[in-house]
């Protein structure tokens, strides 16, 4: 019990901050972003993060995980913030994490509510979004 213990406290020790990286304010997706973010939970290689400009309709980008998450290399969330940044020539955040929406806008809880399922279809997801 008590190496149990042990091991509980070292993972949860070594798990990386994200909070930093997480958007926050209000958002308000284009028309295009909402698309491409329909493409991100309809994604069958296990969509990871997805990551958008902060002003919701410049750029976004999501990367998946082909071999199932279990396989999936841990990206940084730093690093896939400044590729955006790179990219887009504007400041990035994650908005969504393992089809959850992520983004703090004073109303999204980051729980449970706030997850998307891939079976929904694009009128159900806006609706959610929205």
């Amino acid at each position: 019990m008590k190496r149990l213990f042990i091991y509980l406290f070292m993972t949860i020790l070594s798990l990386p901050a994200h909070s930093g990286s997480y958007g926050n304010g209000e958002i308000k997706l284009s028309s295009e972003m909402v698309d491409y973010f329909v493409e991100y939970l309809k994604e069958r290689n296990y969509p990871d993060t997805f990551v958008i400009t902060n002003n919701g309709y410049s750029w976004a980008y999501y990367w998946t995980c082909p071999g199932g998450l279990n396989s999936c290399q841990p990206s940084a969330d730093s690093q896939d913030i400044k590729s955006c940044e790179m990219k887009s020539k504007k400041k990035c955040s994650i908005f969504a994490k393992l089809k959850k929406v992520v983004w703090n806008n004073g109303i999204n809880l980051a729980d449970k509510n706030s997850r998307f399922k891939s079976s929904w279809n694009v009128n159900q997801i806006k609706a959610k979004s929205t």
